[in-house]
């Protein structure tokens, strides 16, 4: 989810497939973060409706005055917000679930 942090949902669609997407949502809810698995879910139906202008050819040409660029920027800094909220609970699911992550025998 770099690339939110580095240039927002727009960046991260650029530089995304969509693979990526459904991962991204089945781990926000495999950790237990529903506000980053409802923001992220909002802006892959933006994406979706939007995305002959989202790629990276035609990144913003006519899709930067609309409400739902306006609105990809709101959600930009809600999911800013929820930063220090969504590293605790991947800390936490990741201590909880350590043997999936190391091998600790």
């Amino acid at each position: 989810m770099g690339d939110i942090d580095n240039g927002g949902f727009i960046k991260f669609f650029q530089n995304t497939n969509e693979e990526f997407f459904k991962s991204g949502l089945d781990a926000f809810k495999l950790i237990g973060d529903l506000k980053t698995h409802k923001i992220l879910s909002e802006a892959i139906k933006i994406y979706y409706r939007n995305e002959p202008f989202l790629s990276a050819e035609n990144l913003q040409a006519p899709f930067e005055d609309t409400r739902d660029a306006k609105r990809l920027e709101e959600l930009d800094n809600e999911f800013y917000k929820v930063d220090e909220e969504r590293e605790k609970k991947l800390k936490s699911y990741v201590k909880k679930h350590i043997s999936d992550f190391v091998d600790v025998r």
